[in-house]
């Protein structure tokens, strides 16, 4: 082992993360080749296998130089190799990157690689701070980082893989989550961003939990109630308007999906039909269910301006929770949207 390598292997419930060997060309050159490698992230294409052979060589180099970009490969259990994770030395710090080849994606190998090697590189590297980069029309990579706790920076024109194209960075945050079970009028200013009459408030806040996200100060809140058979709801998620966009409303959903799972069955949510709104609760994991037709001009005696839009129909989302206990419950309340 090098000077500068981090303690290997990293071993998770379904991964092993360790240092590359020139046996692995012939998967690492295939993994390499699937249509979203080649959209994404062209320069690692490897289109032979000596193209692939002689890349590792050089990767195996870098472990035992300083500044030099560090890439592991992620294998399963059974010695398949699906992909890779590096950390990247750029201008201004270090940039994280993954990659998890088409037949192995949609099952959270990324997320999982990601997580597990974060904290011995930060680590290694003396590091406080790490960024990853991608491209704006890569959902699948931006909810990776969400989820592995990195918050939105800048979303707009940049330069990427020699290419420009609408790129997003993202950074990892330095944040607590707290539960909080006393005093939560405290956070009424937040909440009514999320629900704008506060008797609709005092509906579930002293029944539900209440999350509140810091970084130096409150910068989002959630309030999550219990409906029986295994379903919990989302009443009201919130965030302060100068730090919208930056993604702390997403990291807290990932924070209380972990906090529930395996007591759960599922979250679901009710929230106005506007696309950007929808677009946000899918890529965390959430799926539409059913509508409620014109539920808010039916329920509200004035209109509901939401992004330019006049609310009318009421959508509801679910998202599974992993591990949860199977009981099935009572439907849910019909209550504000978010």
């Amino acid at each position: 082992m090098g000077v500068f390598m981090i303690t290997l292997p990293i071993k998770t419930k379904r991964l092993y993360i360790t240092e590359f060997d020139e046996s692995i060309a012939e998967s690492v050159h295939i993994n390499s080749l699937d249509a979203d490698n080649r959209r994404f992230i062209p320069d690692e294409v490897f289109e032979t296998v000596e193209d692939a052979r002689k890349t590792i060589a050089t990767l195996i180099s870098f472990y035992t130089q300083k500044d030099k970009p560090l890439v592991y490969p992620v294998i399963l259990h059974d010695g398949r190799q699906i992909g890779h994770v590096q950390a990247i030395p750029v201008e201004d710090g270090w940039e994280v990157g993954y990659h998890i080849a088409n037949p192995y994606t949609g099952k959270g190998y990324a997320t999982e690689a990601v997580n597990a090697f974060l904290p011995p590189v930060m680590e290694r590297l003396g590091i406080a701070n790490i960024c990853g980069v991608c491209s704006a029309a890569n959902i699948a990579s931006r909810r990776v980082l969400e989820k592995c706790g990195f918050l939105l920076k800048y979303e707009g024109a940049g330069i990427l893989h020699k290419k420009e194209q609408p790129v997003c960075r993202y950074e990892k945050a330095h944040i607590t989550i707290r539960l909080v079970s006393e005093n939560k009028k405290t956070f009424l200013p937040l909440l009514l961003l999320g629900d704008e009459r506060e008797s609709d408030i005092d509906t579930y806040l002293d029944r539900g939990e209440l999350f509140a996200l810091y970084k130096e100060d409150v910068k989002s809140v959630c309030v999550v109630t219990d409906e029986g058979g295994g379903i919990l709801e989302i009443q009201n998620l919130a965030t302060d308007r100068h730090f919208q966009r930056k993604g702390y409303a997403a990291h807290l959903i990932e924070y209380i999906a972990k906090h529930y799972t395996g007591r759960y069955d599922k979250i679901i949510l009710g929230t106005g039909d506007i696309s950007g709104i929808l677009s946000f609760y899918e890529r965390c994991g959430f799926v539409i269910t059913h509508r409620i037709p014109n539920y808010f001009t039916t329920h509200f005696d004035y209109p509901i301006i939401e992004d330019g839009v006049l609310l009318k129909d009421k959508v509801y989302l679910e998202r599974h929770l992993d591990g949860g206990t199977g009981r099935r419950g009572r439907r849910h309340n019909f209550l504000r949207a978010q």
